[in-house]
């Protein structure tokens, strides 16, 4: 019985460990593949980055709901990523409003680089206290321009 009570705590540690680990290692994926999702769209439309303001002038060039941002939040909402609002998608180099590049223009053979980062919680408060809450998780993927 004592040896047990000895032991008890690290298991419990490592078990908590283990859990939140995979936990992590599965927002890593999801990140990976929403920037994935942001990239291989952007490799054909560089120019079409961010999610537009709402709008309802159907001339207003910004009007345009897909993006590379949208595709990234889209690829995230259905592989039931739980809290979209944590999520932040960056593009390099970057453009403004779907309509012309920030420094000029976007050739192709350019690369078009695809961020996606978010906050991960741990839900043990053991392995909280170890490590610190929260951490944050970052994927990036790198394309060529088309």
């Amino acid at each position: 019985m004592i040896e047990f009570a000895i032991i008890l705590p690290v298991l419990a540690i490592l078990v908590c460990g283990v859990i939140d680990l995979g936990r992590a290692y599965h927002l890593k994926n999801q990140l990976k593949n929403a920037a994935r999702e942001g990239a291989i769209y952007g490799q054909t439309h560089p120019l079409s980055q961010q999610i537009p303001p709402a709008s309802t002038d159907s001339d207003d060039p910004c009007a345009n709901l897909q993006s590379i941002q949208a595709r990234a939040y889209g690829e995230l909402q259905q592989s039931g990523q739980a809290d979209p609002e944590n999520l932040v998608v960056t593009v390099d180099p970057a453009t403004t409003c779907n309509v012309s590049p920030a420094d000029g223009s976007l050739d192709s053979t350019e690369e078009l680089t695809v961020s996606a980062r978010s906050d991960f919680s741990l839900i043990t408060p053991i392995m909280g206290a170890i490590v610190g809450s929260p951490i944050v998780i970052t994927e990036t993927v790198t394309v060529e321009i088309q």
